[in-house]
């Protein structure tokens, strides 16, 4: 029966409902005392009490103010950001990842609603803006400009003067007043769009790849602000700068039409191709731990096994059970093992590799702060402090490409110098230093445009080539990084040579390079890209067909989740637009079709937001050493990037 009013359930109603507002007026009061507690103890740090954020109390109050957070709770978002950041400031490099990933979580959500970069941490501005960035992205990709028009401004006022991806952003903010003004015909939308577009430009060194997608968009901008009775020299303006641009921006409309379209739908996830582990591995590790009762050798084979196994097979659990297992040999062996160095050395190098599988930015804070430590307990006369520099040289240089830190970029150029000093002539390590050196010279022009610095990681990727023996493991990439070394040349000079060059080399690269090694598909992506410019160059029909081999052998061998394959897919299709208008095929057209499709879908699966509205952006790929990306907090924080696989091309 139901109950009368004023009776029994009317009565039982109200209790629930003032049990409900006691119990929300407990969690406010409890959030507030949360956050009063850690502004306090960020208080004392500031007084230079550091340990009023280490204590296990601290730790305690951290946890529960994050198990009540509500969703759009703002403040003790930025209360739990700022903590986190505190003790990254004063924790040693080596304990900082997790509280940098945290402080990055609870901090992104409030740039997206609007909070300005006055009330966050300044030590986090450009790493906010790259994942807030690419939420915006992923907001125009869905059609919905209007969002995304008055948070570009935060964004960008994030970024610095030499932030590398301060342009890209007003690539973005130009972009939804683009779509919004195509959309409704509104010119005064179209002409925020031109101006945002120059402005960009205008932010951009000429020896930037990024360069000509960015003058692809400014052309973009304004053909469609022709197209809606603009300036009358508008179109005339955009032919030039299609012509000024390189050939990742020169792509039919027919293909911009696929990726808009494409890239609008909702695309099914693809099921997870988790193959069952073979029972051939579970018997190998078996026989081999077979009569070790030492747990922490038993745990140092196991992994290096289930390492190996992954670089054959590409299986991402064996990999992360590997650095499980490392981190876990590392963490347990005493001060004075003399196993001690290596297992720092095998957990870097997986942790090397799990980043450039995953992307993840939390693996790659952990190798730098493995690889530092590695350098730092390195006497100055031991026979692998030259190694060990190579190695940190080359996490240095990734780790500035993440940052855009100058410093970086320049300490990653002294470390090399280094390496390559302590190594004699005629010693079998010195290629491998040599091309480190180079690739850090390289990285200096590409963010600074110095020619001389050009010049010289020319000569020094030259030497390397020619110190290393015909059947040196690394040859094929050492030659790989050459050929990127003479593209970039040609990119300045334009001069033809440089380029034809750089394709012959490329090839000799993947002839040294044998069919089942691992980082074949770097040298073959290289290959194509190289002979896709010198077809621009000299329209040579066999070149054009020579790229499209190349990539397609990259794809055959690149893992459907690997961070590289959406952007093998979208030079492909790319390459096959080119092959289609001068073969008139419609197989090829249609080839085409489905590598963009596949292209977008893996960038989503990836989260790697495409700027570029007009498709395929065709960018040169360097191999790098073994060994790659890293955390130094005291100059720079890591921000994630869209990069290369950098396989093997240093190599200890």
């Amino acid at each position: 029966m139901r109950g009368q009013p004023g009776g029994p359930a009317v009565k039982r109603r109200r209790l629930l409902i003032a049990a409900g507002r006691r119990e929300s007026a407990e969690k406010a009061r409890r959030l507030r005392m949360l956050r009063a507690r850690l502004v306090a103890r960020m208080d004392q740090v500031d007084r230079g009490d550091i340990n009023a954020v280490l204590d296990p109390g601290a730790v305690r109050e951290v946890g529960e103010l994050t198990r009540l957070l509500p969703e759009d709770d703002l403040e003790s978002r930025l209360v739990l950001g700022w903590f986190h950041t505190y003790r990254c400031e004063v924790l040693p490099t080596e304990e900082t990842p997790v509280d940098f990933a945290a402080a990055r979580a609870m901090l992104t959500p409030c740039v997206l609603a609007g909070v300005s970069r006055d009330e966050l941490p300044p030590t986090l501005w450009s790493v906010l803006a790259h994942p807030a960035a690419d939420e915006l992205m992923e907001m125009l990709r869905e059609g919905k400009p209007d969002p995304t028009i008055d948070l570009w401004p935060s964004i960008i006022a994030l970024a610095s003067d030499d932030d590398p991806y301060k342009p890209m952003y007003l690539v973005g903010f130009a972009n939804a007043y683009l779509l919004r003004g195509d959309a409704a015909g509104a010119p005064e939308d179209l002409d925020e769009a031109v101006r945002l577009s120059r402005e960009a430009v205008a932010a951009t060194n000429t020896g930037d790849p990024n360069y000509a997608t960015i003058l692809g968009n400014l052309a973009g901008a304004l053909a469609v602000r022709h197209r809606h009775g603009g300036v009358p020299t508008d179109m005339e303006e955009a032919v030039r700068l299609s012509r000024d641009a390189d050939a990742a921006k020169r792509h039919d409309d027919s293909l911009q039409t696929v990726y808009e379209r494409f890239d609008r739908e909702e695309q099914d996830e693809r099921a997870a191709q988790g193959a069952s582990e073979s029972g051939n591995v579970e018997a190998v590790l078996e026989a081999l731990l077979a009569g070790i009762d030492d747990e922490h050798t038993r745990a140092s084979l196991k992994a290096s096994q289930l390492l190996l196994d992954y670089r054959q097979n590409g299986r991402l659990p064996q990999l992360l059970e590997a650095v499980d297992l490392f981190r876990h040999v590392v963490a347990t062996a005493p001060d004075d093992d003399s196993d001690l160095a290596n297992a720092r050395h095998n957990l870097g190098f997986a942790l090397g590799e799990l980043y450039e599988r995953t992307g993840d930015a939390v693996a790659l804070a952990e190798e730098m702060a493995v690889k530092r430590k590695i350098v730092n307990v390195t006497p100055d006369d031991d026979p692998e402090l030259a190694g060990r520099l190579d190695d940190l040289a080359t996490v240095l240089r990734n780790l500035s490409e993440h940052t855009g830190n100058a410093d970086l970029t320049a300490e990653s150029v002294d470390v090399a110098r280094a390496a390559v000093a302590a190594t004699s002539d005629g010693h079998p390590d010195r290629p491998a230093h040599l091309i480190t050196l180079g690739l850090a010279l390289l990285t200096v022009f590409e963010r600074t445009g110095d020619g001389d610095a050009l010049a010289e990681s020319v000569d020094v990727s030259r030497q390397a080539v020619a110190a290393s023996p015909e059947d040196d493991y690394f040859l094929g990439a050492r030659l790989s990084s050459l050929g990127i070394a003479l593209v970039r040349l040609f990119e300045r000079t334009g001069q033809l040579a440089a380029l034809t060059e750089a394709v012959q080399v490329s090839r000799d690269a993947l002839a040294a390079t044998p069919p089942d090694r691992w980082n074949r598909h770097v040298t073959e992506s290289n290959l194509g890209l190289a002979a896709f410019r010198l077809f621009d160059q000299t329209h040579d029909d066999d070149l054009l067909a020579e790229a499209v081999r190349a990539v397609r052998g990259a794809l055959a061998a690149i893992p459907d989740d690997h961070p590289e394959r959406a952007r093998n897919l979208s030079n492909l299709a790319g390459f096959l637009v080119r092959m289609s208008e001068r073969t008139g095929d419609p197989r090829v057209v249609a080839e085409a079709i489905s590598a963009g499709r596949e292209s977008v879908a893996a960038s989503r699966r990836m989260s790697r937001s495409p700027w570029n509205f007009g498709g395929g952006r065709v960018i040169i790929r360097r191999p790098g050493p073994l060994h790659h990306g890293g955390w130094h907090r005291q100059v720079g924080w890591p921000v994630p990037a869209c990069r290369a696989a950098n396989a093997g091309a240093g190599g200890r």
